[in-house]
């Protein structure tokens, strides 16, 4: 296949690497980075191949049954387990919502600040932008979030990584730290390496993959080559960015401890080293960071309750006539617009 067929579909893992870095994630690797250094950089690259190797897993089945992985829960393993996710999947979303809402909202008011307090004024700015994340799901499809997202994911990764060049520590201490896996018995040492194994690149939102997979199927032929060199781009971007965030806060060690207040810290600290250019790049990376995992979490989640519904409604139904493929707009994920070719 040649390199232009090729280049199209990294499209889809540019929307993983996107939306696996969350609010959260940000904060634990910054955290990580004050508190141990370049020390645990090592977790950030462990945890990019292992969600590598599982979202790869997921594609081939993708690619070999043409249907989704829970088309294969719901078919094929006990009412309890679909049930069980489903109630997982609620707790989760609503949770990762809210925690993307107040992120969004809360560096938006420092950037641009409403006439308002600034509670208020964090809350007035994470429904605007949530809102407005909505619309362009919605309407744009996956089409529009995926021209948008390539734009704001470019200034998103070269404001961070540029920072972190400017303040890494010493190389051989960052290839340490990389490489030569180490871990200080002190304090939360081991919660913060498993912590950064398991959030680099995501959670859930890694069987998003398989249903923006299917949307760039729709346009081309894609080979289980393309989705290697998709998803290779993808957690190569987000190991990087993970590593970026964890140098930035090593260089700088700010004082605040955790939450959004750790966020500034670093900025402040950046402030000192590189003047207020250092501040304001920081908190506009940070703000393409939260916005883009918001555009991918409403582009991608919708389409797991959409699937999970119609899948379980048409094996447990009690009579009820289900269909084979989702609508265009289904009610349930109102967001989905792409029909799912009927299962096997």
């Amino acid at each position: 296949m040649s390199r232009k067929h090729s280049i199209p579909t990294l499209s889809a893992g540019l929307l993983v690497a996107a939306t696996g870095v969350g609010a959260g994630d940000l904060v634990i690797s910054a955290l990580a980075g004050a508190r141990y250094g370049t020390t645990l950089l090592w977790a950030i690259l462990v945890g990019a191949v292992l969600k590598l190797v599982l979202n790869e897993g997921l594609a081939r089945w993708e690619l070999a049954t043409d249907t989704t992985l829970l088309t294969g829960w719901v078919d094929r393993l006990p009412r309890a387990v679909a049930r069980y996710f489903g109630a997982y999947l609620c707790f989760w979303a609503l949770l990762v919502a809210g925690t993307l809402i107040s992120y969004s909202g809360v560096v938006a008011n420092t950037v641009f600040p409403l006439p308002f307090f600034d509670a208020t004024g964090s809350t007035v700015w994470g429904a605007i932008q949530s809102v407005l994340s909505l619309l362009l799901v919605r309407f744009g499809g996956y089409r529009g979030v995926e021209t948008l997202m390539k734009g704001v994911i470019a200034v998103m990764f070269l404001v961070v990584i540029g920072c972190a060049v400017v303040v890494a520590p010493p190389l051989g201490e960052v290839a340490t730290g990389l490489f030569l896996p180490s871990m200080s018995l002190e304090g939360d040492a081991l919660l913060f390496s498993f912590a950064l194994i398991g959030g680099v690149g995501g959670t859930l939102t890694i069987m998003c993959y398989a249903y923006w997979l299917r949307e760039r199927r729709s346009l081309r032929e894609v080979s289980l080559r393309d989705v290697r060199i998709d998803l290779g781009v993808a957690y190569l971007l987000t190991a990087l960015f993970g590593i970026a965030v964890t140098i930035i806060a090593a260089g700088v060690r700010p004082e605040a401890v955790g939450g959004y207040g750790l966020v500034t810290g670093i900025a402040d600290r950046l402030a000192l080293a590189l003047g207020d250019i250092g501040y304001w790049v920081f908190l506009l990376g940070f703000w393409a960071a939260v916005l883009t995992s918001m555009i991918g979490v409403w582009s991608g989640v919708p389409y797991l309750f959409a699937d999970l519904w119609y899948r379980y409604r048409r094996r447990y139904g009690s009579g009820m006539e289900a269909p084979t493929d989702l609508p265009a707009r289904p009610t349930i994920g109102f967001c989905c617009t792409w029909r799912f070719p009927p299962s096997s």
